[in-house]
C-alpha cells in the first residue's frame, strides 16, 4: 500500500512538472496579445457597401520596420497588400460583418484588427436594375419616416388590382437588410405631396394635394399623420376649392413653431399661405391668404434670402414669365414681391451657390438656358441675375442642389422631363459639365446618403416604366451603376441610350482608417 502511494505521488509530481512545462512553453511561444491596441477611426463604426471599397492604413510604432501585412479573417472580400484598399464582397456574408487584420512584419506578435459592417447592395438597386418596390412609382420624396437616421422613401403609387387602378401613398423603410414596404394608404386623386412635421410631434407627416379632373378642377388638401414608425393615417379631407392647387411648400412662416403650407392656385393665378392652427386641417377654402398676385406653376421654393431668420418665398411662373421673391415680414405679414424677368419660363432652385453663406437662386429659363441669380448679401433679399451660364436640354425642369465632392462648392443635379438628366459640378461663379446620369421621363427624384457611406446617392422614378432606381455616389464625386463601363447612363424606360462621361476626380484627401499600437 505504501509502495502504491509513493508511485501515485511520484506520478502526480511528474505530471504536474510536465503540465507546468507545457504552460511555460505555451506562454513563451503564443503570440503576445496586442499591447494597448488602438483603432483610430473618424466615426464609431466602419460601413462599406457590398462591392465597395475603403482604404485602411496601419503602422508598427517604435520598430525599425513599421510595415504590416494584411489578412482577411472573416467575411470575405479582398485587400491590396500594397495600398491597404479593402474591397467588400458582392454577396452578403453570414452576420453582415468582415474582419480585417494587420500584422507587423518586424514583430509578428503584434497585430490589430478592424470590424467592417457591410451594407446590402439592395439599397442601391443591384447591378443597374431598378429597386424591387410594390406598385408603379409616380413620384418620390426622401425623408426619415421612422426616426432611425436613415433616409426612407415616400412614393405616390398606382397599384393595379383586377381591372382597376388604385392610387396610394407608399412608405418604403430603408432597413439594413433592404427596403421594406411599411405603409400604404389609399390616395386616389393625389396629384402632388410634401413631407414635414404637421402635428408637431417630431416625426415626418405628409400633406397631399388632390385634384378632381372633372370640369370644375376642384382641389383639396389632405393630411396623412405618421405614428412615428412610418405608418400613415389619413385625416379628414379639406373643403374643395375652385382651381388647381400645385407645388406645396412647407415651412413655419409665422414663427409660432407649427409647420404651415404655401401653395399655388394655378387656375386663379396666385400664391397663398395656409397657417397651421394646430388642428391638422389645412383648408384652402377658408384659410388660404394670398401673398403673390401671380402663380408659381414652375416651382415654389422657401429660403431665408434677407438673413432675418424667416423663410421667404421664391416663385417661378410660366404664364407671366416672372421669377418673384416675396420676403416674409413676420407674424403673418408679407412684403411686396420683387420681380425678375429672366429667361422664357423660370424653373427655380435655391441654395448657397456662391459660397458666401447667403441663399442664391439658380433657374432654367424654359429653353434650356441656366442662370444664376446671386444674393447681394446686404440683408435686402435682392438678387443679381447673370447672363446664361450654359445651355441644357430644353426640358430640364428640376434642379437639385447637392455637395457631391469635398471642394465646398454646391453642385447641381439637373432632372429633365423627357430626355437625359445630368450632374453639373459647381465651380467659382458657375458650373461645369454635364455628366449624364440617366435617360427617360422622370416622375420624381431625391438625393440622400442611402447606404451610409458618406456620399449622396440619387433616387429617381422613371415615368415610362414606373420603376425606381438609385444611383450610388462614388468616392470620386461622380455617380454610376455597376454596368458595362461604356454605358454608365441608366435607361429609365426609353429605348435610346447615352454614353456616360466621367467628370474630373476630386482632389481632396481619400478616406482612410488607421490601426496603431504601442511599442511595448
Amino acid at each position: 500500500m505504501k509502495l502504491f502511494s509513493r508511485w501515485v505521488e511520484s506520478y502526480y509530481r511528474k505530471s504536474l512538472g510536465i503540465f507546468l512545462h507545457l504552460i511555460f512553453v505555451t506562454y513563451l511561444f503564443t503570440p503576445a496579445a496586442l499591447n494597448a491596441g488602438v483603432l483610430t477611426m473618424p466615426s464609431s463604426s466602419l460601413n462599406v457597401s457590398l462591392g465597395g471599397s475603403v482604404t485602411l492604413s496601419a503602422s508598427a510604432e517604435g520598430l525599425a520596420d513599421s510595415t504590416v501585412s494584411w489578412s482577411i479573417v472573416s467575411g470575405g472580400g479582398s485587400i491590396d497588400a500594397a495600398t491597404g484598399v479593402y474591397t467588400a464582397p458582392e454577396v452578403m456574408p453570414v452576420g453582415g460583418l468582415a474582419v480585417v487584420c494587420a500584422t507587423s512584419n518586424a514583430d509578428p506578435t503584434r497585430s490589430g484588427c478592424v470590424t467592417i459592417r457591410l451594407s446590402p447592395a439592395l439599397a442601391l438597386g443591384g447591378l443597374g436594375e431598378p429597386i424591387d418596390l410594390p406598385g408603379v412609382s409616380e413620384g418620390v420624396i426622401v425623408a426619415d419616416m421612422n426616426g432611425d437616421g436613415r433616409p426612407d422613401l415616400v412614393r405616390r403609387t398606382s397599384l393595379y388590382e383586377a381591372s382597376s387602378v388604385v392610387g396610394g401613398l407608399n412608405v418604403m423603410i430603408n432597413d439594413p437588410e433592404g427596403w421594406m414596404s411599411h405603409s400604404t394608404v389609399a390616395a386616389a386623386d393625389l396629384l402632388q405631396f410634401a413631407v414635414g412635421d404637421l402635428d408637431d410631434d417630431g416625426d415626418m407627416d405628409v400633406l397631399g394635394v388632390g385634384v378632381s379632373f372633372d370640369p370644375s378642377l376642384a382641389s383639396t388638401l389632405q393630411v396623412y399623420l405618421n405614428d412615428g414608425t412610418g405608418r400613415l393615417t389619413a385625416q379628414p379631407e379639406s373643403s374643395p376649392v375652385g382651381g388647381r392647387l400645385i407645388n406645396p411648400a412647407l415651412a413655419d412662416f409665422n414663427g409660432d413653431g407649427l409647420t404651415d403650407v404655401a401653395v399655388c392656385n394655378l387656375t386663379e393665378g396666385h400664391v397663398g399661405v395656409i397657417y397651421n392652427d394646430g388642428t391638422d386641417l389645412f383648408d384652402p377654402l377658408f384659410k388660404l391668404i394670398s401673398v403673390l398676385s401671380h402663380g408659381a406653376g414652375n416651382g415654389l421654393e422657401t429660403a431665408d434670402l434677407n438673413g432675418d431668420g424667416r423663410p421667404d418665398l421664391v416663385a417661378g411662373d410660366n404664364f407671366s414669365r416672372k421669377l418673384s421673391v416675396v420676403l416674409n415680414a413676420g407674424e403673418g405679414a408679407w412684403e411686396a414681391a420683387k420681380t425678375y424677368e429672366v429667361g422664357e419660363a423660370p424653373y427655380p432652385s435655391v441654395g448657397d451657390f456662391t459660397g458666401d453663406g447667403w441663399a442664391d437662386v439658380v433657374m432654367t429659363g424654359g429653353d434650356g438656358s441656366l442662370y444664376l441669380l446671386a444674393n447681394t448679401a446686404d440683408f435686402t433679399g435682392t438678387l443679381t441675375p447673370s447672363p446664361a451660364i450654359m445651355t441644357l436640354p430644353a426640358d430640364v425642369r428640376n434642379l437639385k442642389p447637392v455637395h457631391v465632392d469635398t471642394d465646398g462648392t454646391l453642385d447641381l443635379v439637373a432632372l429633365a422631363g423627357n430626355s437625359a438628366s445630368m450632374m453639373l459640378r459647381g465651380t467659382e461663379g458657375g458650373f461645369e459639365g454635364p455628366a449624364w446620369l440617366f435617360y427617360g421621363s422622370i416622375s420624381g427624384a431625391g438625393i440622400a446618403d442611402f447606404d451610409g457611406d458618406g456620399r449622396p446617392d440619387i433616387v429617381a422614378s422613371g415615368l415610362n416604366e414606373g420603376k425606381t432606381y438609385i444611383l450610388p455616389g462614388l468616392e470620386s464625386g461622380t455617380y454610376g451603376f455597376s454596368v458595362h463601363p461604356a454605358m454608365r447612363c441608366v435607361n429609365l424606360g426609353r429605348k435610346e441610350q447615352f454614353s456616360w462621361r466621367a467628370l474630373n476626380p476630386q482632389t481632396g484627401p481619400p478616406r482612410s482608417y488607421e490601426v496603431s499600437w504601442n511599442a511595448g
